[in-house]
């Protein structure tokens, strides 16, 4: 299961991130964790020490140049497109509570875009994690799709978008729905967040049109209170992680019914291949036999003929011989001498 989590600054992405993460994780799935949003700081969400000390994989220059061939902020040289990531995961990341984390950082872009050794390395790095690895992703990412290409956007299970009761958040999930849509990412669900009642819910079913939504999560004192106090959302009984809870549920749920499903319709074609292959294993054995029966009446039918024609042969050489002998003993003899 691959998910993306994106949605407009302050929204509160990253508090459903880490209510997620922790939530998979307890229910016994391997969880890699990725900070895609250089704003956010979803490691001290997520309760993991001295999150400061981590340092963002854009900002190793080091590994950057020895994957890329080239010194990280030049443009324009000569860098491979494709380094080798797949190492990465394990050597840069993080562990606490069976969940790894990374920080992939941002990269300093002067407008459209950039083609850098950066951007190539944390692109390639994604590709893997999202095509290669086979352990729960979640990834909090900025308001808007950045780390992903069409390349990448068919492994993305879902796309979450958080939103709350407000204009500019309508807009920016509308935007992200655009982005998605231009690199082939269908998947795109909503969660509103802040919902401080049915009002606010109706809102946003309203304005928000063109999704599907996964839950909606309440106005909480005590998750401001623990991000004010720096401690983790989920070590707190809150209202919004008991509803982030029922939405993990929901994903996992629905991955069982889609692998019971995928599993379904392998057997069924595995079945249908192996009853092919005994119809047309029948046929050729069929086939085989008549050619064999055929074979064998015509080889008896050619041994009658040869048979009918060698009798027939031999009355023949025995008539002449006996015309010839006969003749023989009948011509006269000469006794004068």
């Amino acid at each position: 299961m691959k998910l993306a989590i994106s949605g407009k600054g302050g929204v509160g992405k990253t508090t459903l991130a880490a209510l997620l993460i922790k939530t998979l994780s307890e229910q016994g799935k391997r969880v890699l964790a990725i900070d895609a949003d250089p704003d956010a700081n979803l490691a001290a969400a997520l309760g993991i020490p001295n999150p400061q000390s981590i340092v963002p994989i854009s900002d190793m220059k080091e590994l950057i140049e020895e994957r890329t061939g080239a010194k990280p902020g030049s443009v324009g040289g000569f860098f491979k497109l494709n380094p080798r990531v797949d190492d990465l995961p394990e050597k840069c990341s993080v562990e606490v509570d069976h969940i790894k984390f990374m920080r992939l950082g941002g990269v300093k872009k002067g407008g459209g875009g950039c083609i850098c050794p950066e951007s190539t390395l944390l692109k390639a790095l994604v590709a893997h994690i999202l095509l290669a690895r086979d352990e729960v992703v979640v990834m909090d990412m900025e308001a808007g799709i950045e780390h992903l290409g069409r390349g990448t956007a068919s492994a993305m299970d879902k796309l979450i978008v958080v939103v709350e009761p407000g204009r500019r958040s309508v807009e920016t999930a509308q935007n992200i729905k655009r982005l998605a849509e231009e690199i082939g990412l269908s998947r795109i669900f909503l969660v509103g967040n802040k919902i401080r009642g049915q009002t606010d819910q109706e809102f946003l079913e309203r304005y928000v049109t063109g999704f599907e939504w996964l839950g909606f999560l309440p106005y909480d004192e005590k998750i401001i209170e623990c991000d004010l106090s720096g401690k983790p959302p989920y070590d707190t009984d809150t209202l919004a992680k008991k509803a982030v809870q029922e939405i993990g549920q929901s994903l996992i749920k629905g991955e069982h019914e889609h692998q019971h499903a995928h599993s379904h319709e392998h057997t069924h074609a595995h079945a249908h291949e192996h009853q092919h292959e005994d119809v047309v294993h029948m046929h050729e054995h069929s086939h085989t036999h008549m050619h064999e029966h055929a074979h064998q009446h015509s080889h008896e039918d050619s041994q009658a003929a040869d048979g009918h024609s060698h009798d027939h042969d031999d009355n023949e050489d025995h008539g002449a011989h006996d015309h010839d002998h006969s003749g023989h003993d009948t011509e006269p003899h000469d006794h004068s001498h």
